[in-house]
């Protein structure tokens, strides 16, 4: 199933909140509403390196940033 944010029940999607699967940790889907310019990015509440079907890695070098606007959902911004 292609992720999307729950309703209710806090910030992040949760297995117990009825998250895509079992297997996907703790997350919050950004850029996720229709009018939403380039693709979905998945952010997870803690670090993992286990592999989370459907997802890829965003690679970035350590210490890097990325920033959000906050509009009617979080969309990623340049710096």
């Amino acid at each position: 199933a292609a992720p999307s944010n729950q309703h209710g029940g806090g910030v992040w999607n949760t297995a117990e909140g009825g998250a895509p699967s079992p297997l996907w940790p703790a997350h919050r889907v950004v850029n996720q509403l229709c009018s939403s310019v380039g693709p979905k990015l998945v952010l997870l509440r803690d670090p993992t390196t286990a592999t989370i079907p459907g997802l890829l890695a965003l690679p970035c070098a350590a210490g890097s940033l990325i920033a959000f606007r906050v509009g009617r959902t979080l969309q990623p911004t340049a710096l």
